[in-house]
This record gives C-alpha cells, structure tokens and sequence, in this order.
C-alpha cells in the first residue's frame, strides 16, 4: 500500500461521528504490536495488525486507527484519539511508519498486564518446549545406555560360553583313559633267527681272537 493509496482511503473519518468500535482480539494481542516498529510500510504494518478501523489522510501523513476513530462536533472541531493509531509519513524513500501508540485498552496497567501474561505464556512455552527438549533428550540417552547394558551382557555371556566350553574340553580330556602301548614281544622265529646270529658273530669274535693271538705268537717267537 503507498501513500498515494493511503491519501485516498476513507477521508471522510475525519468528519464521522464519535463510535468506540470493538476491538477485534489481533488488535488486543499484545505481541503483535510489540512487533510494529518504526520505519514499517504500511503493508508491513497490514500484515502485523490486519485492518484498521477507519484511517485518516493528507499530503503529508497518513494515519491508522485501531480502536476509536477521529470524531467531529458540531461546531466542526475534529477530536483524534490519543492511542490507537499508527502515523505514516512520506519520506524520501517513500511511506514509512513514524510514529504509532497502542489502543488504550493495552495502555497502562492493562496494556502491562497483558505483556505480563505474554511474557508469562511465552516462558510456560520455553520451560514446556526445554522439559520435552530434555525428555527426548533423556530418553535416547537411556536408549543408548541399555544398548551399551545389553552388548556387554552378550559380550561377558558369550565370554563365559567359550570358558564352559574350555573347562567341558579339559574335562573330557582328563577323563579319557591313558593306554600304554605294550611292547611288541618278537616271535618264534625271530627269536630262533636272533639267537643263530647272535652265535655266529660270537663264533667270528672267538676265532678272530685266536688267529690273532697265533700270529702274535708267532712273532714274537722269531
């Protein structure tokens, strides 16, 4: 909306009779008007408050009422309210907001109130949103943690499954029965095979002895 729109809307507020129109709940919301600041086109300022009551305009200005509107008496002096009403002027980047009041209902000490049970709704919000936050928060911690729990569970349980394993494998080693392998006693014929062996190569030794012994007779006789 620019302010050659704004110069156009509704003139004839300014020569209306006194009403006291009822606030709509946006214009009570006292959030929404914490968030009109100065400098704010006035679509900026639509889109925050909505419309207004009645507006008001010149070359110079352009003003928006929210509550009760500008009222003229008979003898043609016109009456503005003091609260209610944001004030557009042109500049040279065009309209802007300038200057802007709440409706008296949101004036001191309602219009405190009101902040104060904002303010409070707001915290009651945070402290909700910061306790769920911390739920979950808890929750994966301990959703994590009985992971941990039941991976260490199968770890010293398999650990122990291989020690009974160990221990059953030992056991059944120990139990076995030790066999000693017999000697092997040689037969009859071996023995008999052995024994001629035996006998000739004492027969060998024997004359070796004696031709030995003969020829070293013989030589010391000569």
């Amino acid at each position: 909306m620019n302010f050659l729109t704004a110069v156009l809307i509704v003139a004839a507020a300014a020569t209306a009779n006194s009403q006291s129109v009822t606030p709509p709940a946006k214009w009570q919301n006292p959030t929404l008007w914490s968030r009109v600041k100065p400098g704010q086109t006035p679509d900026a300022a639509r889109r925050i408050l909505g419309d207004p009551a009645g507006t008001e305009s010149t070359k110079a200005l352009a003003i928006w009422y929210y509550g009760d509107v500008p009222t003229t008496a008979e003898s043609g002096k016109i009456t503005r309210p003091k609260h209610g009403f944001l004030m557009f002027r042109k500049t040279p980047e065009g309209v802007a907001l300038a200057k802007w009041t709440p409706p008296d209902w949101l004036n001191r000490p309602t219009w405190d109130q009101l902040q104060t049970d904002h303010k409070q709704a707001l915290a009651a919000q945070q402290a909700a949103a910061a306790a769920e936050k911390k739920r979950i928060a808890d929750e994966a911690a301990a959703i994590r943690q009985t992971k941990r729990a039941d991976t260490i569970k199968k770890q010293q349980q398999v650990t122990l499954q291989r020690q009974q394993q160990a221990a059953i494998t030992r056991q059944q080693r120990a139990a076995r029965p030790k066999h000693k392998t017999p000697p092997v006693k040689p037969d009859a014929h071996t023995q008999l095979m052995s024994r001629y062996f035996i006998t000739i190569g004492g027969s060998f030794i024997v004359m070796a002895l004696i031709i030995s012994g003969t020829y070293g007779y013989k030589q010391f006789r000569t």
